[in-house]
C-alpha cells in the first residue's frame, strides 16, 4: 500500500498545480467584487473564493485518489498560483491590451 501512495504523488502534485492556477484565475475574476467599497460584497467574494479553493483542492485529491492530506500539498497550490500570476496572466492580458489600443485609435480612413 505505501508504494502505491508514493507512485500517485506526482499526479496529485500536478493536479494541485492546476488547482492553484484555477484558484488564481478565480481570484482575478473576483477582483471587481474585492475592490468594491461595500463590506458585504467583499466578505461574500472572500467566502466564495475560499469555498471554491477548498472545493478545487478536494476535487484534485479525490480525482487523483490520494485521499489523505500531505505536508507538500500547499507547495503545488502556491506554484500553480505563481505560474498563473507570472506567466499565464500576462499571456491572457496581452490580447486584451492590443484590442483596447486598437479600439482607442482614431479612424484614419477619412
Amino acid at each position: 500500500m505505501p508504494l502505491r501512495e508514493t507512485a500517485g504523488q506526482g499526479r496529485t502534485f500536478l493536479a494541485l498545480i492546476y488547482a492553484g492556477m484555477a484558484i488564481a484565475l478565480l481570484y482575478d475574476l473576483a477582483t471587481p467584487a474585492l475592490n468594491s467599497r461595500s463590506f458585504f460584497a467583499h466578505l461574500i467574494a472572500d467566502l466564495l473564493l475560499c469555498a471554491a479553493g477548498a472545493a478545487l483542492c478536494l476535487a484534485a485529491l479525490h480525482i487523483t485518489g490520494c485521499g489523505q492530506l500531505r505536508l507538500y500539498m500547499p507547495l503545488p497550490l502556491i506554484l500553480g498560483a505563481a505560474i498563473y500570476r507570472l506567466g499565464l496572466r500576462a499571456l491572457f492580458s496581452l490580447p486584451i491590451k492590443i484590442l483596447r489600443q486598437n479600439r482607442s485609435l482614431p479612424n484614419r480612413s477619412e
